[in-house]
């Protein structure tokens, strides 16, 4: 008798442990899957997410108007790189019934600056292409060349981090979960290309509605700040001038060329400052947006650290004959308003 209630205790003990070890909790299912992202276990993912590939290409797409960088995630080595970095901690969770909600930090490479200073190469790329026939590259070697320049800013390892704390939403799935993967969590995964990019074509931020475009003259400093008051970085329109020098390579024939002269300095910013061309729109006195053009600056513009000042020249080409012109100066490329309109005269000499 003693003998086979031992049995059955055994028997009991045994069968509760393995009801206890298959019943998965909600960190646990958060981590677990959040690791198979990172190394990128495609029969995990499918497990919590639900599918193998946690990026919809075809919906992200339709939100997006960055084909190609999201073409690049559905490469499998492409998107190594976005999700190599990941790492996370998991701070709390609560159960409701069915439902479940993991609070975690999930810290990844910061896509904005990669992202900035893709769009700027590839801006500078595109200029070169408009400008420069002979030299001309095909839709395939153009798309090969930009890829390859956003998998090297990817792959390089001082690429800054950002953590993100996101609320995880579950669903109960048998003895596991299912992972809600929507935007925010998506975004924190990716390090934020989900929001940089957005923000590049969204004109609904409520700030930037807000925000009041301040007036210069030229020669009056504009000082960026931050959103404690804290100066970044200056800029200063030192001339415009009206320019004879014609590139012969330029099929369009503008009224006029001008040549801006311009000052920029890295007050306490901690990324390198980069101002050029890109940063402006010119609006002549017809009202039309001018056109870069494709002269030879004395200098260039450069990326310049903190406690660093660079002094450029660019140039535009006006459809109008105009005595004054509206420059419009954008803090960021992408962004739909910009920071300071400057109202100045062209000079003749």
């Amino acid at each position: 008798m003693k003998k086979a209630l031992s049995i059955f205790c055994i028997f009991v003990i045994t069968f509760a442990f393995v009801s206890c070890s298959a019943n998965e909790t909600p960190e646990q299912a958060v981590s677990k899957a959040l690791t198979a992202v990172k190394e990128l276990d495609k029969a995990t993912i499918q497990k919590y997410f639900g599918e193998e590939d946690l990026i919809n290409k075809e919906e992200t797409e339709e939100e997006l108007d960055h084909k190609a960088e999201i073409e690049m995630l559905d490469d499998e080595d492409n998107f190594k790189l976005f999700v190599k970095n990941i790492s996370f901690e998991i701070l709390s969770s609560n159960i409701k019934d069915d439902k479940a909600t993991v609070t975690a930090k999930i810290t990844n490479i910061d896509m904005k600056p990669i992202f900035r200073e893709y769009m700027r190469q590839a801006f500078s790329i595109a200029m070169s292409e408009a400008f420069f026939g002979d030299n001309e590259q095909d839709d395939e070697e153009l798309q090969k060349e930009m890829e390859q320049i956003f998998i090297d800013l990817l792959s390089d390892e001082e690429n800054k981090k950002v953590t993100s704390t996101v609320e995880i939403k579950l669903s109960k799935d048998k003895n596991s979960w299912k992972i809600d993967a929507d935007d925010v969590l998506l975004d924190a995964i990716l390090g934020g290309f989900y929001s940089v990019a957005k923000s590049f074509e969204d004109d609904s931020d409520e700030e930037e509605v807000k925000r009041e475009i301040s007036k210069f003259e030229l020669g009056e400093a504009i000082s960026i700040k931050d959103d404690g008051g804290n100066e970044l970085y200056n800029l200063l329109i030192n001339s415009i001038l009206l320019s004879d020098e014609r590139n012969q390579f330029h099929e369009n024939e503008p009224a006029q060329v001008i040549e801006i002269d311009y000052t920029y300095e890295n007050i306490s910013q901690e990324d390198e400052l980069y101002i050029s061309e890109s940063n402006f729109k010119v609006i002549d006195e017809g009202g039309t947006i001018a056109s870069t053009y494709p002269n030879s600056p004395k200098k260039h513009p450069q990326s310049i650290p903190t406690g660093s000042n660079c002094t450029a020249q660019m140039f535009f080409g006006l459809e109008n004959k105009s005595n004054k012109i509206d420059i419009l100066f954008y803090d960021d490329t992408f962004d739909d308003k910009p920071m300071a309109k400057i109202e100045a005269s062209i000079k003749t000499e």
